[in-house]
């Protein structure tokens, strides 16, 4: 039976006008929580499931050079709103619909998000994913095709 985590995480809806913190239902393995047996978190209790969900490591590198990897859920549709809080943090983001971050851990997949200096980063890992996924968003949108996007970023 998987236990459940309650995990502190970023939510940036389309409504809103800044990053919320949000809490993802995320089972686990009830003896065997690490990185080797993945945690599952439970994004659709947080947006929905009308939409469908991207997921997608990202690794950025704070300014020491250590590395930081985020898993980003995001849903995309043209029938959606441009997303106004992502706008905060990439003016000209075409992406429409609510993003999550999490942030990784080192001994588990997923863990709170912890203080500013960690929603910093979050924030730059997510401005990372809308730079470097725009070009499919765009490539989508012109085919009329649903968005595929890469696992890592």
């Amino acid at each position: 039976q998987p236990a459940v985590k309650r995990i502190v995480s970023l939510v940036y809806r389309k409504d809103e006008r800044e990053a919320l913190t949000v809490i993802v239902p995320t089972s686990t393995h009830p003896t065997r929580d690490c990185l080797a047996v993945p945690r599952y978190p439970g994004f659709e209790h947080v947006v929905g499931n009308e939409y469908p969900l991207q997921e997608a490591w990202v690794t950025i590198q704070d300014d020491d050079g250590t590395a930081h990897r985020f898993l980003i859920a995001a849903q995309y549709s043209a029938d959606l709103e441009v997303n106004r809080s992502l706008r905060n943090v990439l003016d000209a983001t075409p992406w429409q619909g609510d993003l999550i971050v999490m942030r990784g851990g080192t001994m588990v997949s997923v863990v709170n998000m912890g203080n500013a200096e960690f929603r910093q980063r979050a924030e730059m890992a997510v401005r990372k994913f809308l730079v470097e996924s725009a070009d499919w968003v765009i490539a989508a949108a012109h085919n009329n095709v649903p968005l595929d996007l890469p696992t890592q970023f």
